[in-house]
């Protein structure tokens, strides 16, 4: 079958509702979202998060950094709005480390990743981030693993609606989550 992929980057929530609405057949988001009934969720990448720190900070070079370290920063949120499961799991990790964040959020541009990265980089507070947007950070941006008991996860997963779940889109899960497989396992060789 012939297969149109079109990358564009919205919120989860904006996502769920494009499937829903038939806009878009699949769709990538960052789980734990909500996610509703008429839509099916394939987790295919798991992840935790690390603290984005100003390269001033004064806990950016610290041999161990625990989140409850951080209770007394400035706190760079998501939207609660447009991306309800990323802001809850970072207010969750706050909580179970003891605190609530004080937060500043700049409104619905604090979904993306680039600018949340750089409002750590003009040195408007810290906040928490996938891993995988190390890859992302400004030489001004120091990532740091999180110690102690908070170990929060986050990941990737594919949806589509649950009554579309046609035998290409199985497929294409399962390709992902092979994918996914290879680069745990490459990167697993690379650390021996």
């Amino acid at each position: 079958p012939q297969i149109e992929i079109r990358v564009a980057e919205s919120a989860s929530r904006t996502i769920l509702e494009r499937i829903e609405r038939r806009v878009h057949d699949m769709g990538v988001i960052r789980y734990h979202a909500p996610v509703p009934s008429s839509i099916f969720m394939a987790p295919i990448h798991g992840d935790t998060y690390m603290a984005a720190l100003p390269s001033t900070h004064p806990k950016a070079r610290a041999r161990r950094l625990r989140l409850k370290d951080l209770a007394q920063d400035t706190f760079i949120m998501p939207s609660a709005h447009a991306n309800p499961s990323l802001y809850n799991s970072i207010l969750s990790a706050c909580l179970q480390a003891g605190f609530e964040p004080k937060s500043v959020n700049a409104g619905e541009q604090t979904q993306q990743a680039y600018t949340m990265l750089a409002l750590v980089e003009s040195g408007f507070g810290v906040c928490l981030v996938p891993q995988v947007w190390r890859r992302m950070a400004p030489s001004d941006v120091i990532l740091k693993p999180l110690s102690g008991q908070v170990r929060v996860r986050t990941g990737l997963a594919l949806v589509c609606r649950a009554d579309a779940l046609s035998p290409v889109r199985r497929r294409l899960i399962e390709l992902a989550r092979q994918a996914e497989a290879l680069i745990q396992k490459d990167r697993r060789e690379r650390l021996k």
